[in-house]
């Protein structure tokens, strides 16, 4: 496959912003905004690793575009425009990177967001796919993780462990054996095609003192935001939402509890707000039909900045974060 018939016949197409020069130039431009920040973020996908090669090349597309987007979401930006590095196998055709484009295209329509370029290159074995995406958001209002302050409530928003119950069942299908069909090809969709909850882009702006996206399991990114922000955390465990797919297929494996609070590509927020903005936060999310709930608080810092449950017992051992290394 050529480098530039790839480009040409089936990324050009995507690049609709001037500043991607249709893709025919050494680099893009970007105009900027006196009133607003552009907020930049970037995440690798690797076959083997966050895929499986034989998964659809349509859905590999659409995850690569929302992990990036969850952490936008989490910072209060909306997404813009995105930069798309691929290294792409021989033994991949070109019907495999046809479906792929397609994929791209449909979730640059579900986030008005466009192409500004990237590269494309040769792989000798897996699939490389690096997205850096850009997003805008109003001048110095972006949310980072290390502003929770002390008694500030801790929410997450959606439910957590769908998508690693669902890796569960693709790793040992037995695991469903009791579980409706329904039940189970949500939790596999989920693993296949997260869906970061795009509408909380304001909740984050208007009400978070901190945020971060839930990405390598929620109590592991808990423990980065709380250290992050200098402060501990008491969380009560059974207030942690999980859908009613997760809770079926946990009530016949209770073990598959600690994966779900564990094992991470969930995609949603994790965010403290002040209790004095809590009803009005709580108010917004029902009338906008957003799902968070409130999971703890933010305490003084006590030891290492420790977590604790709701009985007060140190979860400082609790299983770690999922790690690249």
């Amino acid at each position: 496959m050529d480098e530039r018939k790839i480009i040409k016949n089936l990324f050009v197409n995507l690049a609709t912003n001037p500043g991607a020069l249709n893709l025919d130039d050494d680099a893009a431009f970007l105009a900027a905004d006196k009133n607003k920040d552009s907020i930049i973020t970037q995440d690798t996908l690797i076959s083997g690793v966050h895929f499986h090669s034989h998964d659809s090349p349509y859905n590999i597309a659409k995850k690569a575009i929302r992990v990036n987007v969850s952490d936008l979401i989490a910072k209060g930006a909306t997404p813009y425009v995105y930069f798309l590095s691929i290294g792409i196998p021989k033994n991949i055709n070109t019907h495999w990177l046809e479906l792929f484009a397609s994929g791209l295209k449909d979730d640059q329509e579900k986030y008005s967001i466009s192409l500004l370029g990237g590269d494309t290159v040769s792989s000798p074995n897996d699939i490389h796919i690096t997205i850096n995406m850009v997003g805008l958001i109003p001048k110095n209002k972006m949310v980072r993780r290390s502003g929770a302050n002390i008694n500030d409530n801790l929410y997450v928003s959606g439910c957590i462990g769908d998508s690693a119950l669902g890796l569960s069942i693709l790793d040992d299908v037995s695991l469903a054996s009791n579980l409706s069909a329904i039940s189970k090809n949500y939790l596999i969709d989920s693993y296949y095609l997260p869906d970061p909850p795009i509408d909380m882009i304001r909740v984050i702006n208007d009400f978070a003192t901190s945020s971060m996206d839930v990405s390598d399991g929620l109590l592991g990114d808990i423990k980065l935001l709380i250290k992050s922000s200098s402060v501990s955390a008491k969380i009560n465990l059974k207030k942690i939402p999980v859908s009613l797919p997760a809770n079926e297929l946990i009530n016949n494996h209770t073990f598959l509890f600690q994966k779900a609070i564990n094992a991470g590509d969930d995609y949603q927020v994790l965010f403290t707000v002040p209790v004095d903005k809590i009803k009005e936060l709580e108010s917004y999310c029902c009338s906008n039909n957003l799902i968070v709930t409130n999971i703890g608080s933010i305490i003084k810092t006590i030891g290492e900045n420790e977590l604790f449950d709701e009985f007060g017992k140190s979860m400082i051992d609790s299983k770690e974060r999922f790690k690249h290394f």
